[in-house]
């Protein structure tokens, strides 16, 4: 059932309120490796 809800959300009143501020999400191959 839940793959069936929208679970985007407005982050502004985050931002606004508290400052949230996320670092933007810049993926790299090395971190779909598995460790050593």
């Amino acid at each position: 059932a839940r793959m069936r809800e929208d679970l985007v959300f407005d982050a502004g009143p985050a931002a606004r309120d508290f400052g949230y501020a996320p670092r933007p999400f810049r993926p790299q191959a090395a971190m779909f490796r598995a460790p050593a």
